[in-house]
Protein backbone atom coordinates (compact mmCIF):
# COMPACT_ATOMS: atom_id res chain seq x y z
CA UNK A 1 0.00 0.00 0.00
CA UNK A 2 2.64 2.14 0.64
CA UNK A 3 4.30 1.67 -2.89
CA UNK A 4 1.02 2.45 -4.28
CA UNK A 5 1.04 5.62 -2.34
CA UNK A 6 4.27 7.16 -2.87
CA UNK A 7 3.58 6.20 -6.83
CA UNK A 8 1.03 8.14 -6.83
CA UNK A 9 2.31 10.94 -5.04
CA UNK A 10 5.38 11.04 -7.53
CA UNK A 11 2.63 11.98 -10.15
CA UNK A 12 1.24 14.77 -8.58
CA UNK A 13 3.93 17.16 -10.28
CA UNK A 14 3.73 15.39 -13.90
CA UNK A 15 -0.11 16.06 -13.60
CA UNK A 16 0.21 19.80 -12.65
CA UNK A 17 2.92 20.37 -14.88
CA UNK A 18 0.22 19.01 -17.96
CA UNK A 19 -2.05 20.26 -16.83
CA UNK A 20 -0.34 23.94 -17.15
CA UNK A 21 0.75 22.85 -20.37
CA UNK A 22 -2.58 22.56 -21.53
CA UNK A 23 -3.89 25.67 -19.79
CA UNK A 24 -1.11 27.30 -21.46
CA UNK A 25 -2.66 25.75 -24.77
CA UNK A 26 -5.97 27.09 -24.05
CA UNK A 27 -5.02 30.71 -23.13
CA UNK A 28 -3.50 30.78 -26.83
CA UNK A 29 -5.95 29.13 -28.72
CA UNK A 30 -9.35 29.46 -26.66
CA UNK A 31 -12.01 27.39 -26.39
CA UNK A 32 -16.09 27.31 -27.11
CA UNK A 33 -17.16 26.10 -23.74
CA UNK A 34 -16.31 24.66 -20.39
CA UNK A 35 -15.91 21.28 -21.26
CA UNK A 36 -14.07 21.49 -23.94
CA UNK A 37 -11.88 23.37 -21.50
CA UNK A 38 -12.00 20.72 -18.87
CA UNK A 39 -11.68 18.02 -21.54
CA UNK A 40 -8.44 19.64 -23.02
CA UNK A 41 -7.05 19.95 -19.67
CA UNK A 42 -7.89 16.19 -18.42
CA UNK A 43 -6.01 15.02 -22.01
CA UNK A 44 -3.05 17.20 -21.20
CA UNK A 45 -2.97 15.78 -17.47
CA UNK A 46 -2.84 12.54 -18.74
CA UNK A 47 -0.25 13.49 -21.30
CA UNK A 48 2.11 14.52 -18.71
CA UNK A 49 1.65 11.44 -16.72
CA UNK A 50 2.48 9.43 -19.84
CA UNK A 51 5.83 11.34 -20.85
CA UNK A 52 6.80 11.28 -17.30
CA UNK A 53 6.68 7.81 -16.91
CA UNK A 54 8.49 7.25 -20.34
CA UNK A 55 11.41 9.69 -18.96
CA UNK A 56 11.75 7.45 -16.07
CA UNK A 57 14.83 5.71 -17.20
CA UNK A 58 16.28 8.51 -19.05
CA UNK A 59 19.37 10.63 -18.42
CA UNK A 60 18.08 13.79 -18.41
CA UNK A 61 18.31 16.50 -15.15
CA UNK A 62 15.13 16.96 -13.46
CA UNK A 63 15.02 20.11 -15.02
CA UNK A 64 14.68 18.96 -18.65
CA UNK A 65 12.46 16.29 -17.97
CA UNK A 66 10.43 18.95 -16.27
CA UNK A 67 10.22 20.99 -19.89
CA UNK A 68 9.64 18.10 -21.80
CA UNK A 69 6.14 17.15 -19.28
CA UNK A 70 5.10 20.94 -19.90
CA UNK A 71 5.28 20.79 -23.63
CA UNK A 72 3.71 17.71 -23.93
CA UNK A 73 0.92 18.57 -22.09
CA UNK A 74 0.58 21.96 -23.96
CA UNK A 75 0.78 19.47 -27.25
CA UNK A 76 -1.69 16.94 -25.71
CA UNK A 77 -3.28 14.46 -27.95
CA UNK A 78 -0.88 14.82 -30.29
CA UNK A 79 2.19 13.43 -28.38
CA UNK A 80 0.04 10.34 -27.60
CA UNK A 81 -1.27 9.79 -30.96
CA UNK A 82 2.68 9.66 -31.50
CA UNK A 83 3.92 7.07 -28.75
CA UNK A 84 1.15 5.05 -29.88
CA UNK A 85 2.62 5.21 -32.91
CA UNK A 86 5.73 4.31 -32.53
CA UNK A 87 4.97 1.88 -29.61
CA UNK A 88 3.18 0.48 -32.43
CA UNK A 89 5.96 0.14 -34.78
CA UNK A 90 8.08 -1.38 -32.27
CA UNK A 91 5.49 -4.22 -31.36
CA UNK A 92 5.64 -5.05 -35.56
CA UNK A 93 9.10 -4.80 -35.75
CA UNK A 94 9.35 -1.46 -37.80
CA UNK A 95 11.80 1.22 -36.77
Amino acid sequence: MDNLKSFLESLTLPLLLGSFGGVARVCRTGVSNWRQFFSSIMVSAFTGVVVHLALQDSSLSSHMQAAIIAASGYSGGSIIDVLIGQISNKLQGKQ
